[in-house]
């Protein structure tokens, strides 16, 4: 054979494998490609977040793969660990919250709130969030609450040592909890003295606090701060004793008691909560999260007993 030919037929036969491996790899549904995708992106130094059509976020699909499903205690009920994407949760939130409707680039600050929290633990705890002022604290805050939020080490950090960022705390489960006893804890950590040659941060009392998809504990509740306006309690799985809170939280400006299954029209304990509840206690009361719970007959008019301005009840 011509050594000219023999080198045709060795060129052939590699094209030929080449086009057998590309053609498993198809059918196989090309798993080497998005893997090597996936492995550069995550070692990318200066994309540490990725690009959808409206811009730059973080998706939820993301969220999920950086931060492992985990829970403090036993896992709760499959019923009830249904999965809850960053839109959902924006709805949930909107009451107390201000979400913008339309996708927009975040601002520089935002995005560089987004590679702090991203961090190992550790730096995250020791060497970065003592050195963050409060207003950027509650900023993460919130920004995590609704996108990808923070595991329960991360989170506490954030909120040390009053319990709070910039006078908020906002916990997202399934992956975080509230622990019983934090408001008592919390309480005595935040009465510290500030020396006079340090940079003072004054801080804020308790006036935000939302609670969704987490248990809350009636012996918890019974320690919720009365400086405490703007409350949402959203999504628990477990009934909460309400009649309790108008003496424990006097000054509620809006309450959001939405999507809880104990306060649904099918529950057969909803009008019972409700009805114990002394409603014109609360005479500051604006606004009232009711979405998907039951209205009963006389409900209305025993929320705005004696008020001059009626409540508005937020049933959609």
């Amino acid at each position: 054979m011509n050594p000219s030919d023999s080198g045709k037929v060795n060129t052939i036969l590699h094209n030929l494998r080449g086009e057998q491996f590309r053609h498993s790899q198809n059918i196989q549904g090309s798993r080497i490609q998005v893997h090597l995708r996936a492995g550069l992106i995550h070692n990318s130094p200066t994309l540490p977040f990725k690009l959808h059509d409206h811009g730059i976020a973080a998706t939820e699909a993301e969220s999920t793969a950086e931060m492992p499903q985990t829970w403090s205690g036993p896992k709760p009920p499959k019923s009830w660990r249904m999965e809850i994407t960053s839109a959902m949760r924006a709805n949930m939130l909107s009451l107390l919250l201000s979400v913008s409707s339309q996708a927009s680039v975040p601002s520089l600050t935002l995005l560089c709130l987004r590679r702090i929290s991203s961090m190992p633990t550790n730096e995250f705890i020791h060497d970065i969030i003592p050195f963050v002022p409060p207003h950027l604290r509650c900023q993460l805050l919130r920004d995590t609450a609704l996108h990808f939020p923070l595991p329960n080490p991360k989170l506490y950090a954030l909120c040390e040592p009053e319990g709070t960022a910039d006078g908020e705390l906002i916990i997202v489960g399934p992956t975080q909890s509230l622990h019983n006893g934090f408001f008592l804890h919390s309480a005595r950590e935040g009465a510290y003295q500030t020396a006079w040659d340090e940079e003072e941060w004054s801080p804020s009392p308790l006036h935000t606090f939302i609670l969704l998809s987490t248990p809350l504990s009636t012996s918890t509740l019974l320690t919720l701060s009365p400086t405490i306006t703007h409350m949402a309690l959203i999504n628990l799985p477990n009934a909460l004793p309400l009649h309790r809170l108008p003496g424990i939280c006097p000054l509620l400006v809006v309450l959001d008691l939405s999507y809880n299954v104990w306060l649904h029209l099918a529950s057969k304990e909803a009008t019972k909560i409700l009805d114990r509840v002394q409603w014109n206690r609360w005479t500051h009361l604006r606004k009232l999260g009711f979405r998907d719970c039951y209205v009963y007959d006389g409900l209305l008019a025993k929320l705005n007993q004696g008020k001059w301005d009626d409540v508005q009840v937020v049933l959609t």
